[in-house]
């Protein structure tokens, strides 16, 4: 896998075997920020459910003013830190081992906010069982009224088209979706 554009384009990122991470494909990635454009340039980055760190790391190759990373499983949070020694991004990324979920009111995190984007890819399965789906929007209601983002914050999902409605999730409009076989990127602003 390698990042797709800016300051460390044609540059390999490392990402861990098995399928605990899924990594979004190149061409995806560069669709995605061809949306997100010029807005990525300077903004605060919150790559949540980071993974390897694709998203987070590619919009810092992008000129995103700092990103931070949270992850909570160790050997993704190795592959993770590795990958951005390697670019050279470790002067404007962080890395937080939380719960995605539970970052609201965490100074790790919220000291270093606000942000302008966030990339929330949360694993499949959680959407896919009530008790996590139900947690998951009860997050989102709590980020929409959080001091994480700021007013005109992107936040863009990743989720199985069939799974979540992102027009219910209270406190959000969809500003655009964009579709890929079995997944979409749903892009959101506060209401």
């Amino acid at each position: 896998m390698k990042i797709t554009g800016g300051t460390a384009r044609g540059r390999a990122i490392e990402v861990p075997r098995g399928l605990d991470t899924r990594p979004p494909l190149s061409r995806t990635r560069e669709i995605l920020f061809s949306i997100l454009a010029d807005g990525v340039k300077g903004a605060g980055v919150l790559d949540l459910f980071s993974g390897c760190g694709s998203l987070g790391l590619e919009a810092l190759s992008r000129g995103a003013a700092r990103a931070v990373f949270v992850e909570k499983n160790y050997r993704s949070l190795e592959t993770l830190r590795r990958n951005i020694e390697t670019l050279g991004f470790a002067d404007r990324a962080f890395v937080a081992r939380l719960d995605a979920l539970s970052i609201i009111n965490k100074p790790a995190v919220e000291d270093r906010g606000p942000f302008d984007i966030v990339f929330l890819d949360p694993p499949y399965p959680m959407l896919k069982d009530q008790k996590g789906l139900n947690r998951f929007c009860f997050f989102m209601e709590r980020l929409a009224r959080s001091r994480l983002l700021n007013p005109a914050a992107t936040v863009v999902l990743r989720h199985e088209s069939d799974v979540i409605d992102p027009e219910a999730l209270d406190g959000w409009e969809v500003e655009r979706v964009r579709a890929f076989r079995h997944a979409q990127w749903t892009l959101l602003r506060k209401t």
